[in-house]
C-alpha cells in the first residue's frame, strides 16, 4: 500500500502541473507535459515586449486581456499536429502559440499600437520562421478621440522637386479624409491641424496654431484648406527639430489645442513629413545636428513623461534615404559617427539634402516618440502612411506558428522582435517532458491552426502508466498468495 499511495502522490502532483508555476523561473504549458521558462526581454529601446508564460500572468494584464479571453492567452505547444488530406493522416507537425502586450520602460504601464504581421520577426530556435508559417492575431481593438497633427515641411526643395504635388495628392485621398476625420464617430471626437514649417510653425493659410479655430473638425474646411492654401510661396529653411520642439512642448499644452484635447481626452499624433535634413543655416553640417537632434530627444522624452495622454511621433521622408541600412544603436544615443557616417562635415544645404534624407534622423525622433518612420517616394506611400497613423491599437498580441515536430524534439527558444515602433524584443523557452508528451492535435475542419488540447487527454497518459505501476504494486503479493493457494502452503 505503502508503494501505491507514493504512485497516488506522483499523480496528484503532475495533474497539479497544470494549472501553477513550479517555481519562480518554471511554469506548466496547459493542457500539455511541456513547461515553460520565465520570459527573457531584451532591453534595447522604450518598449519591452511582456511575453505571458501562464494563465495568472494573464489575469494579472486586466487591463489589457479581457478575462472572458484569458483561454486564448496562455501559450499551447503541440509537438505533433496530425492533417488529413486526401485519406491520408500526416503527423509531422508541430505548433506553438503565445501572447504578448507591449510595456513602455520610460512611462511605466502597457502602451498600445498598431501592430501588424510585417512589423515583427518570429524565430524558432534562433531560425526565422517564415511568414507563411505564422500569423499575428491582434486582440483589445481601442481607438478614441484623436487629434491629428500634420507637419509639411515649407522649405524651397519640397517645392522644386514637385514633393508637395505628392502631398496635395495623398492629403485628397478619400480613405486618409475618412481615416482623420470619420463620418461616424460613436461619440469619439476626431480633429486634424494642417501645418506649415520652417523658420517657424504656421496654419497652411498662414495663423498662429495656438489661435482657436486651429483644429479641423469637419471633411469640407479640410478639404478647402488643402486647395487654397497647400501651394505657397513662403518658404525657408527646414526646422525638423524646432518643428518637433514646438508641437511637443507648447503647442499641444497651450491655448485653445489644449483646451480641445482635455475637454475630448484625445490623443495627439504628431505626423511630420521632409524631403531632407533639419537645416537651420546656410553653413549647418550634417555634425551640427549631432547636438540639437540630443536637445530634442530629450524635450520629447521630458514632455511624454508628464503628459496625461501621450503623444505619437510619425515621420516620414518623401525621396530616397541617406542611409538605407541604418539601425539605431542600442540604447538609443546620438553619436556623430552615427548619424554622419563619412560625411558629417558636409554643408546640408545645396549638398547632403540633394544626396537623400536625414532617415537616421527620423528614425530617432519616432523611436523616442512611440511612433514609427518611413522614407516613401509617391502619393501612395504617403497615403499609407498617413493611413497606419490613424489606424486603431491593440491592447495585446497572439503569435502562432507551426514548424517541422522534427525541430521540437528537444527545448527550444520562441523570440518574437519588432521591427517598427521601437527596438523590443522576449523570448520564451519551451521545454518537452523527457517521458511523456501529449496526444497528437487534431485540426477542426476548415480551420487552419489546432484547437487547445484539453488536460484530461494530457493525463490520460499518465494514468496509463499509473495503472500499470498500480498492477505492478499488487502483482507480487497476489502471485504469492496464489502460489500459496495452489500448493497449499501452510503460513509461516
Amino acid at each position: 500500500m505503502r508503494s501505491f499511495a507514493g504512485v497516488l502522490a506522483g499523480s496528484l502532483w503532475f495533474g497539479s502541473m497544470g494549472c501553477q508555476p513550479l517555481n519562480e523561473e518554471m511554469y506548466a504549458v496547459e493542457g500539455s507535459t511541456w513547461l515553460a521558462e520565465a520570459p527573457v526581454p531584451v532591453e534595447k529601446g522604450s518598449v519591452t515586449v511582456d511575453i505571458f508564460p501562464d494563465r495568472a500572468a494573464c489575469k494579472a494584464a486586466s487591463n489589457e486581456v479581457d478575462q472572458v479571453a484569458v483561454d486564448g492567452c496562455i501559450p499551447q505547444v503541440s509537438r505533433s499536429v496530425c492533417k488529413t488530406n486526401d485519406g491520408e493522416t500526416d503527423c509531422h507537425r508541430g505548433e506553438v502559440e503565445f501572447s504578448f502586450r507591449l510595456m513602455d520602460r520610460e512611462l511605466g504601464g502597457a502602451t498600445y499600437l498598431s501592430l501588424d504581421q510585417s512589423q515583427i520577426s518570429l524565430a524558432h530556435a534562433g531560425q526565422e520562421v517564415a511568414p507563411d508559417r505564422w500569423e499575428l492575431e491582434q486582440h483589445g481593438a481601442e481607438r478614441g478621440s484623436q487629434l491629428f497633427i500634420v507637419l509639411i515641411d515649407g522649405s524651397s526643395s519640397i517645392y522644386e522637386t514637385g514633393g508637395i504635388e505628392k502631398v496635395r495628392k495623398a492629403l485628397n485621398n478619400q480613405k486618409v479624409m475618412d481615416a482623420f476625420l470619420p463620418k461616424k464617430r460613436d461619440g469619439r471626437a476626431a480633429g486634424v491641424m494642417l501645418l506649415r514649417f520652417s523658420e517657424d510653425v504656421k496654419t497652411l493659410d498662414g495663423q498662429d496654431p495656438l489661435k482657436a479655430g486651429s483644429i479641423i473638425e469637419r471633411q469640407d474646411t479640410y478639404k478647402a484648406m488643402v486647395r487654397d492654401n497647400l501651394i505657397s510661396n513662403d518658404q525657408g529653411y527646414s526646422h525638423v527639430y524646432g518643428a518637433i520642439n514646438y508641437t511637443v512642448s507648447k503647442l499641444i499644452s497651450n491655448g485653445a489645442v489644449k483646451e480641445w484635447i482635455e475637454l475630448n481626452r484625445a490623443e495627439p499624433t504628431i505626423v511630420l513629413l521632409t524631403d531632407g535634413f533639419n537645416n537651420e543655416a546656410a553653413n549647418d553640417t550634417c555634425a551640427t545636428n549631432v547636438e540639437r537632434l540630443t536637445s530634442t530627444l530629450q524635450t520629447i522624452q521630458r514632455v511624454r513623461a508628464g503628459a496625461a495622454k501621450k503623444f505619437r511621433i510619425y515621420t516620414i521622408g518623401l525621396g530616397r534615404a541617406m542611409q538605407p541600412q541604418f539601425k539605431l544603436p542600442p540604447g538609443g544615443a546620438v553619436s556623430e559617427v552615427e548619424l554622419c557616417r563619412s560625411y558629417a562635415k558636409d554643408t546640408i544645404d545645396g549638398d547632403l539634402e540633394r544626396r537623400g534624407i536625414d532617415n537616421p534622423s527620423l528614425m530617432w525622433l519616432s523611436e523616442w516618440g512611440g511612433g514609427e518612420s518611413f522614407v516613401k517616394n509617391n502619393h501612395k506611400g504617403l497615403s499609407d502612411v498617413f493611413l497606419k497613423a490613424a489606424s486603431q491599437n491593440y491592447k495585446w498580441y497572439t503569435v502562432r506558428y507551426e514548424i517541422d515536430s522534427y525541430y521540437m524534439r528537444r527545448s527550444f527558444d520562441s523570440k518574437v522582435r519588432l521591427l517598427a515602433y521601437a527596438q523590443g524584443e522576449s523570448s520564451i523557452r519551451f521545454l518537452p517532458s523527457p517521458w511523456l508528451d501529449a496526444p497528437p492535435s487534431e485540426i477542426p475542419p476548415g480551420e487552419r491552426w489546432t484547437a487547445p488540447v484539453p488536460f484530461s487527454k494530457s493525463i490520460s497518459l499518465t494514468l496509463i502508466v499509473l495503472g500499470l505501476l498500480s498492477v505492478m504494486a499488487f502483482l507480487g503479493p497476489a502471485m504469492f498468495n496464489i502460489r500459496r493457494a495452489l500448493f497449499r502452503r501452510p503460513r509461516s
